[in-house]
């Protein structure tokens, strides 16, 4: 229970990736639930959603995990706080949610300095520096953190950006009941997620989320400092069905953008023909090289959204070429 709500899920089936329904079915899509039966933020659904056939609920959703009873953690969470109450009186354009992932664009992990992470704010500053972007992300965090920060000091309200990004789950991964259950696992994850979009959606009328993907992990506890993680791993079949049931999701939105970016972290090795995961030294988190991946496969969905950072910075040189006489 979260906020007085319990989160239910419904498993879902969908077109994705090459993945075809039988002819004549509905396709199964996921809803986010009340206890008494009502989709949450259903004002933002596409209509009639009251037509999609009905799915089997899952019981689970979004777990808070006992980190946030961490100093550290709560410190990190106040100097969002903050940094919302100063974008309040800024503006912002873009924002990041997320856990250690999104986090990493800062080059801290739950507010500290990781040293494995130092160049990344360069790609941060490379494609986000002229705008007025800001991370809003806490390592370590489950859908069930991230919800309760987006309720509690967070959100949106104020602030209305043109586009968020949402990269959050992975963590939610470890603390199944049984990761080989890809269809259970799928629900409660995705229960989660979609509450977490509902309330932005809520806050922010005329924002658009980008809603990410969860990425391709590796296994170190089978493969400890290998030179690459084999795909597919024991977390494979639960991230891929959680991905299209967070498609289904976000299809019933206008304003929520799908966007599959796993694909840039997965390389077919020469000779054996094996799929590797690259650009993840530690099988989770993407290095430099691969957020500056990430950030040319978010750029297209950027712009949809109205945000031109290379457009920006055009006229970012001009205005202070005109400066100078």
């Amino acid at each position: 229970m979260l906020g007085g709500t319990v989160l239910t899920s419904v498993k879902c089936k969908v077109l994705y990736k090459g993945s075809l329904i039988p002819l004549g079915l509905v396709a199964w899509a996921l809803l986010t639930l009340r206890a008494d039966g009502e989709p949450i933020g259903s004002g933002t659904l596409r209509p009639p959603f009251q037509e999609l056939q009905p799915c089997k609920q899952v019981a689970g959703g979004a777990r808070a995990f006992s980190h946030m009873d961490n100093p550290q953690w709560a410190a990190a969470h106040q100097a969002i706080v903050q940094q919302v109450q100063a974008d309040k009186q800024r503006g912002v354009e873009l924002v990041f949610y997320g856990d250690s992932i999104t986090e990493s664009w800062r080059g801290t992990g739950m507010g500290r300095k990781v040293p494995q992470w130092a160049d990344i704010p360069k790609v941060f500053a490379k494609h986000y520096g002229n705008l007025r972007a800001s991370v809003y992300a806490i390592g370590g965090d489950t859908v069930g953190n991230l919800l309760w920060r987006v309720r509690n000091g967070e959100g949106l309200q104020g602030l209305d950006p043109k586009a968020v990004w949402v990269l959050i789950g992975t963590n939610d991964l470890g603390l199944q009941p049984d990761l080989a259950d890809a269809a259970a696992v799928a629900a409660n994850i995705s229960t989660g997620v979609s509450a977490v979009v509902n309330a932005l959606l809520e806050q922010a009328p005329k924002t658009t989320v980008l809603l990410l993907e969860l990425l391709p992990r590796g296994d170190p506890a089978a493969q400890p400092f290998p030179p690459y993680y084999a795909q597919p791993s024991v977390f494979t079949a639960a991230i891929d069905a959680t991905n299209r049931c967070l498609q289904a999701y976000a299809a019933l939105h206008e304003r929520v953008d799908f966007v599959s970016c796993g694909h840039v972290f997965l390389q077919k090795l020469q000779g054996s023909g094996a799929e590797v995961l690259v650009k993840m030294p530690d099988g989770l988190h993407p290095n430099a090289e691969g957020m500056e991946l990430l950030a040319q496969c978010l750029k297209p969905h950027l712009e949809e959204a109205g945000i031109d950072p290379s457009r920006q910075r055009l006229s970012s040189l001009v205005s202070r070429a005109a400066a100078f006489g």
